[in-house]
This record gives C-alpha cells, structure tokens and sequence, in this order.
C-alpha cells in the first residue's frame, strides 16, 4: 500500500492453499476461496516499524459476508447497545431510537439473508427486550407492533411478486 492510495486500505484474498493475492480493489466474495483479511489504513500519515500497529486495523471477511455481518451485530454491538450501564448518559428518545433503529437493521439483515438462501426468515424482536424489566409494557408493545407491521409488509411483498390472488387480500392491505 502506498502512501500515495487514497482509498487507505489493502485486501489480502487467499487464491490457494498456500498464495494469496493484494488488491486495492473492492473484493468480491466470489474471490475467497475460504477467507480474506482486509487492512483498513486509520490515518494518511506515513507508515513505519512502530506505527503500522496502530494506523492499520484488520478485519476479516469470509465468502458469507451477511452472515458475518448479522453475527458480528447480533454478539457484538447488540450486547453493547442494550447494556444498560452503556446508556446512562443517553436521552431517553436517543436511546428508543437508537435500538428502534439497530433492531430494524438487524431484521432487515436477516430478512436479506433468508431471500439469498431462497427462504423466508420472519425475525423476532431480540429476547432481552422481551423479559427486560427496563423496557416498559408500552415500548414491548411498540416493538412487537412494529415487528408484526414488517411480518405484514414481507407476506404482502412476498404475494406480489408472485401474483397470488386471496380472498383475505383486503386484511394484509390494511
């Protein structure tokens, strides 16, 4: 990676048991043959022996890039993000809004995962909101009712596009 890349990271793609190639591209998943590690550049500042630790972060990406994502998001930010102690300085609409936010992506991850599998994933809203005693009766039931809205929504666009015809057509409509 030269000092001159404005794109500040590197991608290490293994293309055999024993090699592996260096692009500055956008890898594509199709590339791995198990798994790639990328180098992501913090800072435009020049590299040396006792900084690079510090101004290149790796991640590792695999053939199953959602899955990794919804499995990063799910064990790592999730936790994070409902930890009570995290939140204490955070506005109450901050926070509902926040995990209001964080919870839809990760339903809509899950949701994508399922239509590349060619299968219709219907995500729950996460357990600890359900048995949580900080979470009040009112937000459950604006979680759950926002989760039914997008189970509604899914079932509608499912049978649109694949021009089913129902009697109860009117009822997943309203």
């Amino acid at each position: 990676m030269s000092d001159k890349d404005p794109s500040g990271h590197i991608v290490c793609v293994q293309t055999g048991s024993e090699t592996c190639s260096l692009t500055t591209d956008v890898p594509n998943p199709s590339m791995f043959k198990k798994k790639g590690i990328i180098g992501l550049r913090l800072s435009q500042d020049p590299l040396d022996e006792e900084s690079i630790s510090k101004k290149i972060i790796f991640v590792e990406m695999t053939r199953q890039v959602l899955e990794h994502l919804y499995g990063h998001f799910k064990e790592v930010y999730m936790p994070v993000l409902h930890n009570p102690a995290n939140q204490n300085d955070w506005p109450d609409i901050v926070n509902k809004d926040l995990l209001e936010k964080f919870n839809n992506y990760l339903a809509q991850v899950y949701v994508t995962l399922g239509l590349i599998k060619g299968k219709t994933l219907l995500p729950l809203p996460p357990h600890k909101l359900e048995t949580s005693d900080n979470t009040t009766d009112k937000d459950k039931a604006h979680i759950f009712e926002g989760r039914i809205i997008s189970l509604v929504n899914l079932i509608s666009n499912f049978r649109l596009h694949y021009h089913m015809d129902s009697p109860n057509q009117e009822r997943l409509e309203a």
